[in-house]
């Protein structure tokens, strides 16, 4: 999936992750980017529900929170509160990228770019004046 969506609400989000992640299978890399209150972890959280994975909620204070045992595997990052490159190690987070398994998203993933891999899913939202949200998706090779 790729292109720039504008949504309203909760529903028109659902349908744009449940579109999202149909194209899914596991070892993705996605960075998520967004101003502050742009509804990222909200956009993780509806995946994750869609997905059936159970008690998504936000990784700002753990840093990494890690589901299974929905149609997808997951580790949700949050890079916010990390202040360098190196405690992406002390979170297995090189480790966990070897787990072809699993889908990683990571929010504020613009903080920490060299650790992105070369290929990954882009996703960044904009928070529109309306309330709505512009997402735009790319995959990057």
């Amino acid at each position: 999936m790729e292109g720039r969506f504008i949504v309203s609400g909760r529903d028109e989000t659902r349908a744009l992750a449940e579109n999202f992640l149909n194209d899914l299978h596991g070892n993705e890399f996605i960075s998520l980017t967004g101003n502050l209150g742009a509804g990222k972890t909200f956009f993780v959280k509806i995946l994750g529900e869609i997905a059936g994975l159970k008690g998504v909620s936000s990784p700002t204070f753990a840093i990494l929170n890690y589901y299974e045992g929905g149609k997808i595997n997951l580790y949700h990052y949050d890079f916010y509160r990390i202040k360098k490159a190196e405690e992406l190690y002390d979170i297995g987070f090189y480790e966990n990228l070897d787990d072809d398994s699993a889908v990683k998203i990571a929010e504020w993933a613009d903080l920490f770019p060299e650790a992105i891999p070369s290929q990954h899913i882009s996703v960044s939202i904009n928070l529109l004046d309306n309330n709505d949200r512009e997402y735009t998706f790319k995959h990057i090779r």
